[in-house]
């Protein structure tokens, strides 16, 4: 069994907010971002074949990470890891695993959503 012991990642998605004027609003903390899940990670060394792959594709290449396979993360989401955001590139699945190809690495603030789930209590 794969042991995902490098640290934890939480995965969001844009929520659809929209200035008066129609322009997408850009996510500034978690309250403007939709939880998805919590997974543990395994850091992951990229091969050139991974960055060859992203520079094909248009990426710039921040991490990447295996973590068990969720059905609900895709290219669409966003993972923030130690107050850093990132873009959730790619994903690559396995039956066991889902490698995450990860791109930015912003500094983000926010709220904590188990303090949000602890108030709610």
């Amino acid at each position: 069994m794969t042991s995902f012991n490098d640290g934890v990642l939480d995965v969001y998605r844009d929520k659809d907010i929209k200035t008066p004027f129609g322009a997408k609003v850009n996510a500034r903390s978690v309250d403007d971002l939709e939880f998805v899940v919590r997974l543990a990670y395994k850091a992951q060394a990229i091969r050139d074949q991974d960055f060859t792959f992203a520079e094909r594709h248009g990426m710039v290449l921040s991490m990447k990470v295996k973590t068990h396979p969720v059905p609900r993360v895709d290219a669409e989401c966003r993972a923030v890891i130690g107050g850093n955001i990132y873009d959730i590139s790619h994903i690559d699945r396995t039956t066991n695993e889902m490698y995450l190809y990860l791109e930015g690495g912003a500094p983000f603030g926010g709220r904590d959503p188990d303090a949000d789930q602890a108030g709610a209590r």
